[in-house]
């Protein structure tokens, strides 16, 4: 398993999303994705895409190659620490 996350979603931000996917996975490897990678901030203020527990970042707009490279990077690194 593996999650794909868009930072910018309605409702309930991408920060808020992997907090909660955390808590019911925590060994899930997940991906964070936006066209504002610099800009991210939820409530909390600026993220720390580590301490989420993101794998692989993937800035919007991407190409079939780039989600690879980020398709492995995150499942290498569950792999290895899983």
């Amino acid at each position: 398993h593996l999650a794909i996350v868009d930072m910018m979603m309605p409702r309930m931000n991408g920060a808020a999303l992997m907090r909660e996917l955390r808590k019911l996975s925590p060994a899930l490897p997940m991906i964070s994705s936006s066209g504002l990678m610099p800009l991210m901030e939820d409530e909390r203020g600026p993220l720390n895409l580590a301490e989420l527990g993101v794998s692989a970042v993937l800035p919007k707009p991407y190409e079939e190659r780039e989600l690879m490279a980020a398709l492995c990077e995150a499942l290498a690194g569950a792999t290895s620490s899983g």
